[in-house]
């Protein structure tokens, strides 16, 4: 048979289809496989493919059981099946066109090496050439089209091992579904993304790509995202951990490009982060919430703009801890993330020549909490011309409002004891116009509660250009036992009770100000360090109140209104050591001390204390109401105690200025009956010069006294009142003071044993300074110079009373001649002639007067003890007798002398004398020896006995209690007469003197 010549082409079209066929069906197939598996040989890559499939026909491509694996069995990516389908119409245009692209099972996975370098990126086939010349010259490409892209059932594993956690991550569950992909000018396709995280969750991308210009619009979600592979991944903060977080969100997305620069914006966003839960590294809670919103969100990536309209915070738990060492664990976790985060700054700041930074200072500086956020770029950047905002900050992030509910953060620290616990609770807290990075001003409002106690401010930072704030700040009942541990820091204060409420405008710029109010309730103070009634209190009040508060900054200084104190009680205790329970209050560390002692020189206060004064203080009334104050004694062999109560305190005019006088009015009542009175007026600045006080107490027990009856005087007291006037003021340093101390109806007691008691006869001193109306009235001037370090005014006024003391009963009868006009200095003697009682008219107005300074001292009893002197009064007795027993006239002087005569010449020689009296008889009495000798001779023959001077003692004190009574007879039962004395005086003298004293009735 014959084949024609069409028969002939049908056949040679017929064998090049089988040969077609042939060759897309079988040998194209196998070729391809081994040259894939070659090319992945020579580049150490081990692959494998269950089968490759052609399809001639159809123009598809099939790849199924594909695995890749790198030099070192690490597994680079696998997929169950590809499929391929290029259109037919692709064979008659200029484009390449696919109308499908399935992949499905693919199994990517993604390995980072120290280099930076992606471990599958060997696959990649590079080009020798660098710059390759393009054949083509100016053609246009060929346009491409993909009419559908389709992933299925993928999963993306991405592995770090050379992050700190090891970090290994992954995306399951990919789907991409993309149509009408296209190259062609203003072609737009439509895709499709979801994919879900390792933990839990989805994420969503639906929108319009175009290739030509390449732009993007799509929406992007998240729905219930678990973030903490994110998070272990970021090293956001190191050695803290996310337990868990949840993250729910929508945004529109547009992405471009813009002369070649891709060009990011965002509309619409809305995004919730829910049930997060942040721990320390030892597990510790950090912080957590129960949500935060944030949205609307817009973004541009162009202008370097995030703007966020509101974010919501609710429930937040904060937990911040300051350890024993005093640093803030938090900070040092910063600190720590921040040497892992220094090499990416660099990175970033090294664009510009010149530019280095030295991690170790910036990580150190950030311990010393020297450096914040910012600072580490400032740090870097020091002294270099680099833009921060455009080089290293170039996104301007803005918050127009931001709001939390029901949030608390947790302080605790560990560094003060006992450990400070304090929880700040957030009813709600608004912030506007906060800018991120770069601020600019922040508006804020506060509702919440501190440590139990109601809490709200509200005011305006502005940080740009100059820093300013303006705040007002009210607090309510804020418990202060919570700040415990910082009052023991510098003082041995107690205070296990009392309320803190402020109401405060606070402004802040290059100076501060502050006005309002303060006030404290309700407080109870104790001193620690004391061992004097341990946990007693020490001091307490219901309330503090401060109206009319200003403290400015430049210069620094304080005004009041009005400082009132409410009901305060105080106690002060002396132990039995001498320690009063006030030591220690404020303890001086003795490195301190050393540096303010000055050896070889005293202390010295300041003539005028305004010109040292650091802060100037004013306040224009101080007020005590109610007040107590309790003393116990334990020092003194019975405990002494005493109390003030209705204490009621006004001072005016309280300030630093030097011309400044303040008038002060206190009043109290002594264990609640004996009123106790002070005024008068001082400068507190210049004290030297304006300063005059007045106290007055009156009705004061003095048995409250005892205790210190007992101990310096050795004797009781049975009752008595106390009355008290004192006047002092100041002359520059020398102080001048009066002291007017009143006993009224004052009785001794008992005696009692005391190695400190005085030795004075105390009945004696009482009775010398009783006066008719039975008090005792003292008057006492004390004087001193405040420089003085030996001065101390308590000290000088019990040593001048204890001297006036001494003194009257030294010189009893001084004091009374002190109260009598020309009273003279010799009240306690009579001179008496020798041998006579006869009480002589100048005697007489002596014991007159000494009769009206007895009246005025009823305390007072006179003792008379009758005196004879054997010297004087016996001679003078002797010739009384003679007188008598010659019957002479002692006023015939000339009777006497001639009788006198003559018994002494019969004395010396009775013989001689009668033989030759005729002779002698007219021989003048010249001639003899002097009178007083021949008396002397005389008298020696006549004998006086003891019991004649005994008689005579008797009858001078006899004498003299007669005068007495002749002029007071009311004072019979004041005046005693005592056993007589007869003594012998050495040297004859013309009086006798006898002396009386003074003793108590």
């Amino acid at each position: 048979m014959r084949i024609g010549t069409s028969g002939r082409w049908l056949i040679v079209l017929v064998s090049l289809f089988l040969l077609y066929l042939l060759v897309g069906f079988v040998l194209l197939p196998r070729w391809l496989k081994t040259e894939l598996i070659e090319q992945a040989q020579a580049r150490d890559v081990s692959l494998s493919i269950a089968e490759l499939k052609l399809n001639p026909l159809a123009l598809s491509l099939t790849v199924e059981g594909l695995e890749a694996i790198d030099g070192q069995s690490r597994p680079l990516i696998r997929f169950d099946r590809l499929h391929v389908n290029a259109s037919i119409l692709s064979l008659f245009t200029l484009s390449a066109r696919l109308s499908e692209v399935r992949l499905e099972a693919a199994q990517l996975h993604v390995e980072l090496d120290d280099s930076g370098q992606v471990h599958w990126q060997s696959l990649i086939p590079l080009s020798d050439d660098a710059n390759p010349v393009d054949e083509a010259g100016d053609a246009e490409p060929a346009d491409v089209v993909i009419d559908r892209l389709v992933l299925t059932d993928s999963a993306l594993t991405y592995t770090e091992p050379a992050h700190p956690a090891g970090y290994q991550t992954r995306i399951t569950q990919i789907n991409l579904d993309l149509s009408d992909l296209d190259t062609r000018q203003g072609a737009n396709g439509q895709f499709s993304i979801n994919l879900a995280p390792e933990v839990d969750g989805a994420i969503t991308l639906d929108g319009q790509l175009s290739l030509n210009p390449l732009k993007l619009d799509a929406v992007l979600e998240t729905r219930q995202v678990r973030l903490e592979s994110a998070w272990r991944y970021a090293q956001f903060m190191h050695g803290l951990t996310l337990r868990q977080a949840t993250l729910d969100g929508r945004i529109d997305l547009s992405v471009s490009l813009v002369e070649g620069v891709p060009v990011l914006t965002a509309e619409q966003g809305q995004f919730e982060l829910t049930d997060v839960d942040v721990r320390m590294p030892d597990e510790a809670a950090l912080l957590s919430w129960q949500r935060v919103a944030a949205g609307p969100i817009s973004m541009d990536s162009q202008a370097g703009e995030i703007v966020i309209d509101r974010v919501t915070f609710d429930g937040v738990d904060a937990h911040l801890l300051r350890n024993d060492q005093g640093l803030a664990v938090l900070n040092q976790l910063l600190s720590a993330s921040l040497a892992e985060t220094v090499d990416a700054i660099e990175t970033r700041i090294q664009t510009q020549p010149g530019v280095t930074i030295d991690p170790d200072r910036i990580v150190a500086d950030y311990d010393q909490e020297e450096l914040t956020a910012e600072g580490v770029v400032e740090e870097a950047l020091a002294d270099q011309t680099v833009d921060i905002d455009q080089q290293v900050l170039p996104w301007r992030i803005q918050v127009l409002s931001t709001a939390w509910t029901d949030s608390r953060i947790h302080w605790r620290d560990q560094s003060v004891a006992p450990v400070a616990q304090l929880l700040v609770e957030v009813t709600r807290l608004e912030l506007s116009q906060f800018e991120a990075l770069n601020p600019a001003s922040l508006d804020y409002q506060f509702e919440g509660r501190i440590a139990g106690a109601k809490l709200s401010a509200d005011g305006e930072v502005v940080l740009t250009p100059e820093f300013q704030q303006t705040s007002s700040v009210d607090i309510a009942a804020l418990p202060v036992s919570p700040f415990q541990g910082y009052l023991n820091e510098f003082s041995q204060l107690q205070v296990p009770s009392g309320n803190l409420d402020l109401t405060l405008d606070i402004s802040l710029s290059e100076a501060w100000s502050v006005t309002g109010q303060a006030g404290l309730a309700e407080v109870t103070i104790r001193n620690s360090g004391s061992s004097l009634n341990p946990g007693a209190d020490l001091l307490s009040f219901d309330a503090l109140d401060a109206t009319g508060l200003v403290i400015d900054s430049a210069p620094l200084s304080v005004e009041l209104d009005a400082l009132m104190l409410s009901a305060p009680k105080m106690a002060i205790a002396l132990g039995a050591d001498g320690q009063n329970n006030l030591d220690g209050l404020f303890p001086v560390p003795d490195d301190v001390a050393a540096e303010t002692v000055v050896q070889g020189e005293p202390d010295k206060a300041g003539d005028d204390l305004g010109e040292t004064s650091a802060v100037l203080f004013a306040i224009n009334q101080v007020t005590i109401r109610d007040g107590s104050v309790s003393f116990r004694d334990e020092s003194t062999p019975t405990v002494f105690q005493i109390s003030a109560s209705d204490l009621q305190l006004d001072l005016s005019d309280l300030s630093s200025k030097d011309e400044q006088v303040s008038e002060i009015e206190l009043s109290t009542r002594l264990d609640g009956y004996a009123d106790v009175r002070l005024s008068g007026r001082m400068t507190p600045m210049r004290y030297q010069q304006n300063t005059e006080l007045t106290v007055e107490a009156s009705q004061l027990d003095l048995t409250t006294l005892n205790p210190y009856a007992h101990q310096y005087l050795g004797r009781l007291i049975n009752r008595g009142q106390l009355v008290l006037k004192l006047d002092y003021s100041l002359d520059g340093q020398r102080m001048v003071g009066s002291n007017i101390i009143e006993l009224q109806q004052i009785d001794l007691g008992q005696t009692v044993e005391s190695e400190d008691a005085v030795s004075v006869p105390l009945d004696l001193a009482l009775a010398l300074l009783r006066g008719p109306d039975g008090n005792v009235e003292l008057n006492v001037p004390v004087s001193g110079q405040l420089d003085d370090p030996q001065f101390k005014i308590g000290g000088i006024v019990f040593r001048a009373i204890l001297n006036l003391i001494v003194k009257a009963v030294a010189s009893p009868f001084s004091l009374l001649a002190n109260l009598l006009p020309d009273a003279g200095d010799e009240l306690q003697f009579v001179d008496f002639a020798p041998g006579t009682s006869l009480v002589t008219e100048a005697m007489q107005v002596r014991l007159a007067t000494l009769a009206d300074g007895l009246a005025q001292r009823p305390g007072l009893r006179l003792d008379i003890a009758g005196k004879a002197d054997q010297t004087q009064d016996r001679p003078a007795l002797a010739w009384q007798q003679w007188l008598v027993l010659n019957q002479l006239n002692p006023n015939d002087d000339e009777a006497v002398q001639a009788l006198l005569v003559e018994q002494y010449r019969a004395m010396n020689d009775p013989a001689d004398l009668q033989s030759d009296a005729s002779e002698d008889a007219d021989e003048p009495v010249e001639s003899l020896p002097e009178l007083a000798v021949m008396r002397a001779q005389v008298l020696s023959s006549i004998e006086v006995s003891d019991q004649s001077l005994r008689r005579l003692a008797e009858e001078r004190a006899l004498a003299i209690k007669n005068a007495l009574l002749a002029v007071s007879p009311e004072m019979a039962e004041r005046v005693f007469l005592l056993p007589e004395r007869v003594i012998q005086s050495p040297d004859s003298e013309a009086i006798v003197r006898l002396e009386m004293s003074l003793s108590a009735q």
